[in-house]
């Protein structure tokens, strides 16, 4: 008896068309880069911005190249170009904010029991010699 399959006639292995682990790979690659890319904001004011403060830039690059004749727009590019980065400073500096430091009544800043009378004498004199400082707030 004959072993093995008759011509033509196909013994396990892969079905005829289904995926091997790299076209499912790259499948799931492109799902995941879309999945991605559908989630991402189709318009973002701060990049938008971002790209108008670099066009005015450009803009004030080529008119300062013809300066002689283009006065007025390097003047206009100027004023947008700082109106617009202005507008983009605090997103990329954030403003520095002051913290008030302080004790209270429960829970003191410093154990001074730790110094002697002597120190407590100094340090008394040297408080009552300072300023107050005006804070607005």
């Amino acid at each position: 008896m004959p072993r093995g399959s008759k011509p033509g006639e196909r013994r396990g292995g892969r079905q005829k068309g289904t995926p091997n682990k790299t076209v499912v790979a790259k499948a799931a690659h492109i799902l995941a880069a879309a999945g991605e890319a559908a989630k991402a904001p189709s318009f973002s004011a701060y990049i938008r911005l971002f790209q108008l403060a670099e066009d005015y830039d450009r803009d004030l690059t080529v008119a300062l190249a013809k300066r002689p004749q283009n006065q007025s727009k390097i003047a206009e590019c100027r004023e947008r170009l700082a109106r617009i980065l202005k507008d983009l400073l605090p997103y990329e500096k954030p403003r520095l904010t002051t913290t008030k430091v302080q004790g209270d009544k429960n829970y003191p800043l410093f154990d001074l029991s730790t110094l002697s009378d002597r120190e407590l004498a100094f340090l008394r004199r040297t408080v009552l010699k300072a300023q107050q400082i005006n804070e607005q707030e």
